[in-house]
């Protein structure tokens, strides 16, 4: 894993800042390559041959073709014995190699055949071309910046703002998808001048232009197994030889375990192909016991035989953790997880370079309660005038408490029925109940562009009828997952200079999955029905059976606590006046609800309090 960035034209860009704000990504070697208007630079982190072979840029045998690349090849090894046999020779045992040879055999073509997570650009001397590609899920970010004075690109947004030309000029359409969604979508940017390469594209850069975007990957609606029994058995097959891959590695492999299906699958197949004991981490909550897991992650560490490390985290480690990775944001993104994801990123690291996640695994398989919900909700939307009712039930919400948080839910789901689906999808998805965003806005900012976005990735989906829950699935695999979950692995576990790997997000896999029908993934309301099924054979009834969790962190708790300081100081009224688009006076109004206890509004303050975070480290 590493960070990249270049361009290519008349931009005045300040080297050394570039390439220290790329170092979390690569603390192990950097790199910089000029040619004529083109200049590449690169910071490594060492994965596969480990010797100086392995830097970058990299170039091919006569130095007319570069690359700074940022990921792993998977099937690196196979693709490299295929070129050795049509004459090409190597100098390193680097993946990076292979793609230089690959792009002098194929070209843009050779993106097709690479199994793995990437973003990378190629520079071709002779053409005076630039070639960009990310990798066909969104597993590695790459971001770019299409100016007059030349074009500019990179694996985070602060390097362009490293360029002296750069304008810092908001996205107010980016702002409004962050506060619907607690993300931007790609391919917008939180800067008008910013953009991001969408998931399997690919970009054509010559003369300090972009002359060429296109997509090169499509999920292929293949014809379902015969059989239900037969689909298991090839999911088996397809996730283990995923695992296998996964772990092709010149360093140490560890994995994360939390105890629910998906990490304790990922470890437990990982360590069937370990050669000694796997190394599995797991975060643990001492002050907060009922969203501790790690009696089931221990379980399985034991079943397993892996080497186990538990982290205990508290709340003073939790305040040192929002502090340290919300400054490290360099765009607004608001889902909470990826505050314990930094810090079980941050203390795996102390032991290993490498982690498996098992991210992705929710999404392609029906896993969250929302597909429950939207399940029910299609069955029920012609009595939403009854639950519109619910909404006003007079008691009080905790996620800390059971009756509490089941309050919350049912509050929540009859606020979001609608009698039309695309309306009801916007409810579930958004941070605000609905009707309400449009409070947080003040007169001179108004409206979503939300609506279009959702329809227009849901017409790419031939469904056979608006219940087809892989038409809903679709939509989280081309907008939550690479924005919102796997942004949230890779910005979380980046920012301490550790790789981690998600084998449930391989082009294999997802291409045998988006086949299968819905109901065999939600089956009446029994969420991962298939996956589970697949599961038995490794995995144990209670890990199988047991609730779902989720990676949760107690902020809303520790939010309402005097030792949370830094969360009430944010709402502060000096601190909004500033802002022109946000209402003081309701953000006011769900910060009093939320700390009396009448509501829980944690979620809708997050969002505030990461934006205000953001703006006051990039705007004031």
């Amino acid at each position: 894993m590493c960070g990249i960035a270049g361009l290519q034209g008349k931009i005045d860009i300040d080297i050394n800042a570039c390439l220290t704000s790329l170092l979390h990504r690569g603390p192990d070697a950097r790199g910089t390559f000029k040619d004529s208007d083109t200049f590449f630079a690169h910071t490594r982190l060492s994965i596969l041959d480990l010797s100086e072979a392995g830097n970058q840029p990299m170039s091919n045998e006569d130095e007319t073709i570069w690359i700074v690349f940022n990921g792993e090849i998977y099937n690196a090894p196979d693709l490299r014995r295929e070129l050795k046999g049509a004459g090409h020779t190597f100098k390193s045992r680097s993946d990076t190699e292979v793609l230089i040879h690959l792009f002098e055999e194929e070209r843009e073509k050779m993106v097709s055949r690479l199994r793995g997570m990437f973003a990378f650009s190629i520079y071709d001397k002779n053409r005076g071309e630039i070639f960009l590609a990310r990798d066909p899920l969104g597993i590695k970010p790459l971001v770019y910046s299409q100016l007059s004075a030349g074009f500019l690109f990179a694996s985070e947004i602060k390097t362009l703002l490293t360029a002296v030309q750069f304008p810092r000029e908001l996205d107010r359409e980016a702002l409004m998808f962050y506060f619907h969604f607690n993300y931007i979508p790609a391919p917008w940017t939180i800067w008008k001048h910013a953009r991001k390469v969408k998931p399997g594209h690919y970009l054509i850069v010559q003369d300090g232009k972009i002359k060429e975007e296109r997509p090169y990957f499509t999920l292929d609606h293949k014809p379902a197994p015969e059989s239900f029994e037969e689909a298991v058995s090839l999911l088996d097959t397809a996730f283990k030889d995923s695992v296998r891959y996964h772990l092709l590695s010149d360093v140490p492999v560890g994995s994360f375990l939390s105890g629910g299906v998906d990490s304790s699958l990922v470890a437990t197949l990982a360590q069937h192909y370990s050669r000694g004991p796997l190394q599995t981490f797991t975060v643990t909550y001492p002050e907060f016991p009922y969203l501790d897991e790690s009696a089931y992650a221990r379980k399985i560490a034991k079943n397993i035989g892996s080497h186990h490390t538990e982290i205990p985290v508290r709340a003073k480690d939790i305040r040192e953790a929002i502090t340290e990775i919300c400054d490290h944001l360099d765009e607004p993104f608001g889902d909470p997880a990826l505050i314990p994801t930094a810090v079980l990123s941050k203390l795996t690291r102390k032991h290993v370079k490498v982690a498996l996640s098992g991210d992705g695994g929710d999404e392609l398989f029906a896993g969250y309660t929302k597909y429950q919900a939207l399940k029910a909700g299609l069955a029920l939307k012609n009595l939403q005038p009854i639950f519109k009712v619910l909404r006003f039930l007079p008691f009080k919400e905790s996620r800390a408490r059971f009756l509490g948080d089941k309050i919350r839910q049912v509050r929540k789901f009859a606020g979001t029925l609608e009698r039309d689906t695309t309306r009801f999808l916007i409810n579930l998805m958004s941070v605000f109940p609905p009707g309400e965003i449009e409070k947080l806005y003040s007169h001179s900012f108004a409206g979503t562009p939300a609506v279009s976005l959702i329809e227009e990735i849901l017409g790419d989906y031939p469904a056979l009828s608006e219940s087809d829950m892989n038409r809903y699935l679709f939509l989280d695999m081309r907008l939550v997952l690479p924005n919102d979950m796997l942004f949230k692995i890779d910005t979380a576990s980046m920012r301490y200079s550790l790789e981690v790997r998600v084998p449930f997000v391989d082009r294999e896999v997802v291409g045998l999955i988006s086949s299968f029908p819905g109901d065999w993934k939600l089956k009446g309301l029994q969420r991962k029905h298939i996956l589970k099924k697949m599961a038995r054979k490794y995995l144990p009834r209670e890990i199988l059976e047991r609730k779902k969790m989720g990676f949760n962190v107690p902020i809303g708790e520790w939010s309402r606590d005097e030792s949370m300081p830094l969360f009430k100081e944010a709402f502060e009224k000096s601190r909004l006046t500033d802002i022109d688009f946000l209402s003081y006076e309701y953000v006011d109004r769900i910060f009093k609800e939320h700390m009396e206890g009448r509501r829980d509004r944690f979620f809708e303050l997050w969002n505030i309090f990461v934006f205000l975070n953001w703006w006051r480290n990039y705007l004031t």
